[in-house]
């Protein structure tokens, strides 16, 4: 009977990114992964002008990485994903407009 040798691909280590400080958002690269995490578990990472405005900033820093394959978005915490939008503070600038619609503008 011959045997077939099964290989395992190391463990990627994860990798900081230098220079992605975000205040809501977690960045990090494994391999060719990225894995976005919000970072909010007091609120159930319920979604917030600075919410949006880090994760814009981790997806677009996933994108312009020609190693980044794919991306992954978590939510820290045990108890929610994403809660929805956080009513208790206005839409990033505040003027009236919805979140998506000043999300899709800024691309």
């Amino acid at each position: 009977m011959s045997s077939i040798a099964t290989i395992t691909p190391p463990k990627a280590a994860a990798t900081p990114q230098a220079g992605l400080t975000l205040e809501n958002v977690l960045y990090e690269k494994k391999g060719a992964i990225a894995y976005v995490t919000l970072n909010r578990p007091r609120v159930l990472n319920a979604l917030n002008g600075k919410t949006w405005e880090d994760l814009r900033a981790a997806f677009e820093e996933a994108r312009d990485d020609a190693e980044v394959r794919g991306v992954i978005l978590t939510g820290a915490g045990d108890k929610a994903f994403i809660a929805g939008h956080q009513r208790t503070r206005s839409p990033v600038g505040g003027r009236g407009r919805g979140i998506q619609q000043q999300w899709t503008s800024r691309a």
